[in-house]
């Protein structure tokens, strides 16, 4: 079998998400596999070879080569997979990082690479990207939280941590590199000049060279397109939050029902894998998902112990049943739509 589509963005990532406005591209991760995303066509192409759930991409200037770090399941260091975009081919594995990877970056003239461990390995790591050797690297006294290079001079770039903001001056002599790094208090008279309010916590962002437009990641599992001139977003990728607990087709086959942990039941076209509609229960996990005969509703059994119906074509709940004192695991609709059986973890 082949990996058609991906449908979700993984929201407990770190700066999962690149985009390449020129090429009209954008890459993001979901568990172990990296969607790379062309906004003209909205096709896919899957990257996919990490064992474990992807930390953090990075994605060169002229976005021909992509970086994916993920740790590893013996808990040793943590994999970098270096991608060529265009071809879907893994071009080599680089690892330096005790702890997992938490950023990477491209310098502006795609010549270095950078990738920074997490709390538990606060060191940066300066990598040649014609061959991606180790060059440098420097140990931090505290947690860094994202770090990028200077748009306008290559051997510039910052960190900003728990420590404060790190400014870093790379010093070349032939084959030598040294890194500099000078640290100063973060400024505390910061002026916000516009805020949007989204579905959730900002964990990645990738704007263009203006910060006019940008593609966003959130903890809820969703992608946003965001336009600072006319204060708008878009909705690009959505997904559960949670682990998903039942997938299932209409009769007709036009659409597909998932239900998750994150308590909601939505409902997706199979033609294009859009998103029709969702419903949402709150402080529940959503175990198992049916169709009516018709394809109108969909039933929905919740760790409550209860059944939920929803409608489509009003999508709102059209009745409430409780039927179980347990966990409902499992839910059918008969042939004739007029009887629902429903099983819960105690075996009734």
């Amino acid at each position: 079998m082949k990996l058609k589509a991906v449908i979700g963005y993984n929201g407990n990532g770190r700066g999962n998400v690149v985009w390449s406005p020129d090429k009209g591209l954008f890459a993001y991760s979901c568990g172990c596999v990296v969607v790379v995303e062309y906004l003209h066509t909205g096709s896919q192409r899957h990257l996919q070879g990490h064992s474990e759930e992807i930390s953090c991409l990075a994605l060169t200037n002229d976005a021909r080569i992509m970086a994916s770090a993920a740790s590893t399941s013996n808990s040793g260091r943590s994999l970098i997979y270096i991608w060529d975009v265009q071809s879907g081919a893994r071009r080599s594995i680089i690892s330096y990082h005790k702890g997992a990877v938490q950023i990477l970056a491209f310098s502006r003239d795609d010549l270095l690479f950078l990738s920074v461990g997490d709390f538990s390995d606060p060191g940066l790591a300066l990598w040649r990207s014609k061959d991606f050797q180790l060059v440098c690297s420097v140990s931090m006294s505290g947690p860094i939280h994202d770090a990028a290079f200077s748009p306008s001079a290559a051997s510039h770039m910052a960190c900003v941590g728990s420590q404060g903001v790190h400014f870093c001056l790379i010093q070349s002599q032939g084959h030598n590199v040294d890194l500099k790094v000078k640290s100063v208090t973060a400024p505390s008279d910061m002026v916000v000049e516009q805020e949007l309010m989204l579905d959730g916590m900002l964990v990645s962002a990738a704007f263009d060279n203006s910060m006019e437009m940008g593609i966003v990641g959130t903890t809820a599992g969703t992608l946003w397109y965001i336009n600072w001139s006319d204060n708008s977003n878009i909705r690009l990728v959505s997904g559960h939050q949670n682990k998903v607990n039942d997938v299932v087709f209409s009769f007709d086959e036009s659409h597909f029902a998932t239900c998750s942990e994150d308590g909601s039941v939505r409902v997706w076209l199979t033609s294009s894998y859009e998103l029709v509609v969702q419903f949402q229960v709150l402080n529940q996990a959503c175990g198992c998902v049916c169709w009516s005969p018709s394809s109108s509703c969909v039933a929905a059994g919740y760790s409550d112990g209860t059944v939920r119906i929803f409608r489509l074509s009003s999508t709102e709940m059209e009745r409430k049943l409780h039927p179980h004192h347990v966990a409902v695991t499992a839910i059918q609709y008969s042939t004739s739509g007029n009887v629902i059986i429903s099983a819960g973890e105690n075996g009734l």
